[in-house]
């Protein structure tokens, strides 16, 4: 019989407050031939950063170390659909007082701007025909359906009809706001650490 996460996360880790990652091995994890590469030490720090979060491997896979402490903590498994947000938006922050259980939607409500993003706004971008800029383009979620808004550069110039794409999407994320869906202060910020 398989070991659901959730044991095998209480085989080889416990929650440390004072661990760098907030996370610390209760075992030891041989990797190689025989096991003769050490991965792990009892009482060590559990998880190296990659992309912004810490992570652990464990059985040839790699484990978010927030989602661990957020299902030791409660006692609970999670499915992959369900998502663990770092409330101050720094995702190595992982005291169990900065994580919480949220959808998909507040999940993305509450992340900085990609680095991705070129125009420097969230959900505002260029759209080009052919290597030409004709529009700059609004962009917003309502009731799970991505809606669109173009401002013609040929109509209002270029800078004109940017700023009117910036706009038009601050109007609609706020009465989104006004109307339960809760982006947070921080969705979009640049300056934001983590997601």
């Amino acid at each position: 019989m398989n070991k659901s996460k959730l044991e095998l996360y209480n085989e080889y880790f416990y929650i440390n407050p004072k661990s760098t990652t907030g996370l610390t091995w209760k075992k030891e994890v041989r990797t190689g031939k025989e096991g003769r590469i050490t991965k792990s030490e009892i009482g060590c720090d559990a998880g190296l950063i990659k992309n912004n979060y810490f992570y652990v491997g464990l059985n040839k896979r790699k484990h978010r170390v927030h989602r661990i402490i957020f299902m030791l903590n409660f006692s609970t498994n999670l499915s992959s659909k369900e998502h663990i947000d770092h409330i101050d938006g720094n995702t190595l922050n992982n005291s169990i007082s900065n994580l919480r259980l949220v959808s998909h939607k507040t999940n993305t409500q509450n992340q900085k701007m990609t680095i991705r993003n070129k125009s420097g706004v969230t959900g505002v971008y260029l759209d080009k025909k052919k290597g030409v800029p004709y529009y700059w383009v609004a962009t917003w979620t309502d009731s799970n359906v991505q809606k669109v808004k173009r401002f013609s550069i040929l109509k209002f110039g270029n800078e004109e009809s940017f700023l009117m794409a910036k706009e038009y999407r601050e109007l609609q994320i706020s009465y989104l706001n006004t109307t339960g869906n809760n982006y947070s202060d921080r969705h979009g910020d640049p300056d934001t650490k983590g997601g």
